[in-house]
């Protein structure tokens, strides 16, 4: 019985099928741009949600030392401090947070530290950072100021 593809066949077969297509290299930059695009996408997402951070985190540390220094130098009362600091952040966030301003009990007393404490907890964060990539739990920021009467 004579076989029905002689070896020639079969070379020339495999050639088409095999040897052919590994040297085409059309497409191939379409394909790797498609398996990398994901990965360039979530990198570029995760640094635009760390810059988002960051820039809570200064705005916040911002306004706490100016309401600090204030209450330090007696222009502001606390409650003054955390409405100030209130109105500040949530004209630039519009997340809620807890402020807490603490100074000396009598104006007496010296070389005594005003503290003030803004938080961003952990339910509030995902509408700071709504993809919640590169977020933090919670965002604490802490200011103080000596407060020195004379």
């Amino acid at each position: 019985m004579k076989p029905v593809f002689s070896r020639l066949d079969l070379f020339r077969a495999y050639r088409q099928l095999v040897v052919r297509p590994a040297r085409d290299k059309k497409g191939t930059a379409a394909v790797e741009f498609a398996l990398i695009l994901p990965m360039l996408f979530m990198l570029t997402l995760g640094v635009w949600e760390a810059g988002v951070v960051f820039f809570a985190q200064d705005q916040m540390t911002h306004v706490s030392r100016e309401a600090s220094r204030n209450v330090a130098l007696g222009l502001m009362t606390e409650t003054e401090a955390e409405t100030y600091v209130t109105d500040r952040l949530a004209d630039i966030f519009n997340v809620p947070m807890s402020v807490s301003v603490t100074s000396p009990a009598t104006e007496n007393s010296t070389n005594q530290d005003v503290v003030v404490t803004v938080t961003v907890s952990s339910a509030n964060m995902d509408q700071l950072t709504p993809l919640g990539i590169l977020s933090p739990d919670s965002l604490e920021i802490t200011s103080t100021m000596r407060k020195n009467w004379t």
